[in-house]
């Protein structure tokens, strides 16, 4: 990913080609790619309205959490944290596209036997998990998951002060960028959410990603996201 000290000026210059309606709807679509970071009853207020001074009372706790997930203390780590969930090659997307892979090209049986071989091994949890997940997520592609992160913390980080307005947008833009070159609609970037959420975890359980399946109903029905934010939401500014 391009240095942003190099490029800030050009971000700046690339802000003001943007309308303020255009910029409305793009602020609008990246809360959408963030929904999933989110918690509680006041998680769904985060996805139609943004941090701000005046709901400090409720964001608090919202912010406080994404941040702790990563440890993140200051404005070089959340840098550092942000670039690396923006990484096509990170490692826990090539982890998860190995164990896919590695499954995907077996036969029903031969997956059997290969998982079963694999009972004593620390990643047979892991392993057990995509096996269920494998024809949910053909592509093997879980960065959605990196992406949501990213642009939630880059919200949480430009309230804080660690971001500037122009770098904050930078990176929730090649986020978007990301998400859609990657996925085909909402529904398949959050269900590569979902399972990376899960995969993320020191024992991925089955029970607990099964649930997904009713998150995804939910989502499928949400006007918010399939109506006011289309998946394919032009990026591109429109002043010229």
């Amino acid at each position: 990913m391009e240095n942003f000290q190099l490029s800030e000026r050009r971000v700046k210059a690339m802000l003001s080609k943007y309308s303020a309606p255009r910029r409305r709807t793009l602020e609008q679509y990246f809360r959408c790619l963030s929904a999933s970071r989110f918690e509680g009853v006041m998680g769904n207020y985060f996805i139609v309205f943004e941090f701000n001074r005046i709901n400090q009372w409720f964001r608090k706790g919202q912010i406080t959490q994404l941040l702790e997930k990563w440890k993140i203390q200051d404005a070089e780590g959340l840098k550092a944290k942000v670039s690396e969930l923006l990484n096509p090659e990170a490692d826990l997307y090539e982890e998860y596209r190995r164990f896919h892979a590695a499954l995907f090209s077996l036969s029903e049986a031969a997956r059997s036997r290969y998982i079963e071989a694999h009972k004593q091994h620390e990643d047979y949890a892991k392993l057990t998990m995509v096996e269920v997940c494998l024809h949910q997520l053909p592509s093997g592609n879980i960065s959605g998951y990196g992406v949501s992160w990213a642009v939630a913390l880059c919200r949480a980080g430009q309230l804080k002060g660690w971001f500037s307005p122009e770098e904050a947008w930078h990176f929730k833009l090649e986020a978007a960028k990301m998400a859609q070159s990657t996925y085909g609609s909402w529904s398949d970037f959050f269900v590569a959410n979902a399972i990376g959420s899960h995969f993320d975890t020191p024992k991925p359980e089955i029970k607990h990603y099964m649930m997904m399946t009713s998150m995804f109903n939910l989502m499928d029905q949400s006007s918010l996201l399939y109506k006011k934010a289309v998946w394919n939401t032009n990026l591109e500014p429109d002043r010229f």
